[in-house]
């Protein structure tokens, strides 16, 4: 039944269930769990015990399972619901195909690391010239560490390229692009910016963005 935003009754669910284990290399890293599509909402428990609960079948959700891994085998389970809330958001004309139906994946990551960036472009007034706008967030310790922002086009030609040292957990940058080449409908014209965050010759971490004007 249709009934907004109440899940039926009748709620079709399904189990999964995984044993992995993680590499010792891992030890001292942060570890994330990682859920490319999941149709329509599901709860997540990591040997035994709930880690949480996600819904929106389009999204990616992400868990932090650092403080649950166990040394030895771990065991995953997921319980994916067929109707939720969100469903009326998703009511469009497609397969109602539930599941799990995207990749999942488990990954590492430093503490000491970008935690989140924001990019923004804007044109001035007469839309030749814009401003690239990037903020930037760290999580962990920046003592000593340094981050570059270094800007490419679509031939690998480097239009941007700056190195700041980190005063605290945000960083910022706002530089002016002279006559960047344009993204439209008709010809999505990108950049790629990519942001390194290091500590002396050491790498703690890189990420690319794809950026349109």
């Amino acid at each position: 039944p249709v009934n907004p935003p109440y899940v039926p009754s009748i709620n079709p669910t399904g189990i999964y269930k995984r044993i992995f284990s993680v590499p010792e290399t891992w030890k001292n890293e942060r570890i994330i769990l990682k859920f490319h599509g999941v149709d329509s909402a599901f709860h997540v428990y990591l040997n035994g015990k709930e880690l949480g609960y996600s819904k929106g079948a389009r999204y990616e959700a992400e868990f932090d399972i650092t403080d649950h891994i166990q040394s030895s085998e771990n065991e995953l389970t997921v319980r994916v619901y067929q109707w939720s809330d969100g469903t009326y958001l998703e009511d469009q004309d497609m397969w109602w195909l539930s599941g799990i139906f995207r990749d999942v994946e488990i990954y590492a990551e430093p503490f000491d690391s970008i935690e989140d960036i924001l990019i923004t472009t804007d044109f001035d007034d007469s839309y030749t010239d814009s401003m690239l706008n990037v903020s930037v967030d760290f999580r962990g310790s920046m003592q000593d560490c340094t981050v570059s922002y270094l800007l490419i086009d679509a031939n690998n030609n480097e239009i941007l390229n700056i190195e700041k040292n980190i005063n605290g957990s945000h960083d910022n940058i706002n530089e002016k692009i002279p006559s960047p080449e344009k993204w439209s409908a008709e010809a999505p014209n990108l950049y790629t910016l990519i942001i390194s965050l290091k500590k002396g010759d050491a790498i703690l971490a890189v990420t690319r963005q794809n950026v349109g004007f």
